[in-house]
């Protein structure tokens, strides 16, 4: 991350080369990503992102939390049931927590995995 920047500020700067080049100059072309982060962070269910100048929806599918050395996740259906594993109280099973995403928890959440919308 580039130093004096704000996430969103780095965020608006994404981008990817490709493999190919201008037809005009030798330069290498790039593809650029913009993505919007909310301020409330009960909205992270939905992100919208656009690249090449398609926007698109992505949805909240999976949390990974790590505390006290310790992995936990909570999986959200299409249907908006969220359930959570913890493979130390739960082994195999998933416990079914409802249906309300912005009571899941944030605190210790290390990884959100996104699913886009068609």
């Amino acid at each position: 991350m580039g130093w004096g920047l704000d996430l969103q500020e780095y965020l608006d700067d994404i981008t990817a080369p490709l493999d190919a080049t201008c037809p005009v100059c030798p330069e290498i072309l790039s593809r650029r990503f913009t993505f919007e982060l909310h301020e409330d962070p009960s909205t992270l269910e939905e992100l919208d992102i656009t690249s090449g100048g398609v926007r698109r929806k992505y949805h909240l599918r999976r949390l990974i939390y790590y505390a006290a050395e310790h992995f936990t996740a909570r999986f959200i259906a299409r249907s908006g049931m969220v359930w959570y594993h913890d493979g130390l109280l739960t082994g195999r099973s998933l416990v079914y927590e409802g249906t309300v995403l912005n009571r899941i928890p944030q605190e210790n959440a290390i990884v959100g995995l996104y699913v886009r919308s068609e």
